[in-house]
């Protein structure tokens, strides 16, 4: 009865759902490689930021009401137009916001914004959630370093890894550091001034 087609079938999901696994690390691996090595050029233009953070929270939390967390903004009424790569600062986006998901405790709060400070956008999310020690809000944005928590069981381990060098390769300030129950991850734009 072990040997029966149920199970045959239930480990050929297994081996298939490990195989898109060690793709997609794979190609996260080679994207990662091609941006140290320079070889992914990013592509600047102009473009209003406020209208890509509202678009991709709204693909990143649409499933939010099951999530069972608290969602905040303070985003301005105004465009903040800044010079950079859009699909680059989407992915950077995604992979903040997905953090953020993954984090948060239960019945706890995600707070997005976005602010002006001496002509230059400031980007931060902050979830409530665990606090970091000071060795790893360093060690955070290096290769495989991620949290043993069970909400973290499928992550590579590269996704801030990645973020960090496309924030680096447009000249961005970034970084994370813990605030009241929780932590903060931020990054910061010089805003195009017309």
């Amino acid at each position: 009865a072990d040997n029966g087609p149920e199970k045959y079938e239930e480990y050929s999901a297994v081996i298939v759902d490990e195989t898109e696994k060690m793709a997609g690390m794979i190609n996260t691996l080679l994207d990662l490689s091609a941006l140290e090595a320079g070889a992914a050029p990013l592509k600047a233009e102009q473009f209003d930021l406020v209208e890509l953070v509202e678009t991709v929270a709204g693909r990143e939390f649409v499933d939010m009401d099951m999530l069972g967390f608290q969602l905040e903004y303070t985003l301005p009424d105004v465009p903040m137009v800044v010079m950079a790569d859009p699909v680059r600062l989407r992915q950077v986006l995604h992979n903040f916001m997905g953090n953020a998901k993954k984090f948060t405790r239960p019945g706890g709060r995600i707070h997005i914004g976005l602010e002006t400070t001496s002509n230059s956008a400031r980007f931060f999310i902050y979830n409530d959630g665990v606090t970091l020690s000071k060795g790893e809000t360093e060690a955070i944005w290096r290769k495989f370093q991620r949290s043993k928590s069970t909400a973290n069981a499928a992550g590579s381990g590269l996704g801030l890894t990645i973020s960090a060098q496309i924030l680096a390769s447009m000249g961005a300030g970034y970084g994370v550091r813990n605030q009241g129950e929780g932590v903060e991850f931020f990054f910061t734009l010089p805003q195009v001034i017309e």
